[in-house]
């Protein structure tokens, strides 16, 4: 991929529908769920074993890149994409806005892959490998769940949070055989079963 550009569609001129975060960036919503956008323009190498014109954009250097950027597209800009023309435009998305730093980053560099002994890396420009991932916070709830999945991940931390109980009280009761801590076990225990079968359950329904 070269030439890489930023691009800026029309439809982000939609305030309804979009947010500008920050220059090329935009808050959006896919399916409901809050995603931050951002469209590149580029040309692919065909020396890199990538298409040639836009109607025909390869997966190969780009699939790696969402992977490695926990992104997807979003906007295939069909109408854009066309046989006649070498200028390839695609929009990104993902949850996250660090993974849009890390797609604008890409503006005005050399992106493709190289393989050495067996190892596939990104290359950015001549010398610089990037086989690495951008960095994603760590949450016990995911951002922006639907009801569904709010109960599913908090059902998760109790899950966690009874086993904690079930083995501390397991381990009490095995020295001191107390009434107290046979009954914080079964209590425990109790907890942890039906929030596994909460989540069996909402996993199941459509």
């Amino acid at each position: 991929m070269k030439e890489i550009k930023q691009y800026i569609s029309p439809k982000y001129k939609d305030t309804s529908k979009y947010k500008e975060i920050r220059e090329g960036v935009y808050q959006t919503k896919i399916d409901n769920k809050k995603y931050y956008v951002t469209s590149l323009s580029f040309e692919q190498e065909p020396e890199y074993d990538e298409g040639v014109m836009a109607d025909k954009i390869s997966q190969y250097s780009l699939e790696d890149i969402l992977d490695n950027y926990h992104c997807h597209i979003s906007d295939f800009y069909e109408d854009l994409n066309t046989e006649n023309s070498k200028t390839c435009y695609q929009e990104f998305a993902s949850s996250h806005i660090e993974s849009m730093d890390a797609v604008q980053k890409l503006i005005d560099r050399h992106v493709y892959l190289k393989s050495e002994e067996g190892i596939t890396y990104i290359m950015i420009d001549e010398n610089y490998m990037y086989p690495i991932a951008v960095k994603q916070p760590i949450r016990l709830i995911r951002k922006n769940p639907t009801p569904k999945e709010l109960v599913m991940d908090i059902c998760g931390i109790i899950i966690v949070l009874g086993m904690l109980a079930v083995l501390i009280s397991a381990f009490v009761a095995g020295f001191t055989k107390s009434s107290a801590s046979i009954f914080i076990f079964a209590i425990s225990w109790g907890i942890v079963i039906i929030s596994v079968s909460i989540i069996h359950v909402l996993k199941n329904k459509k």
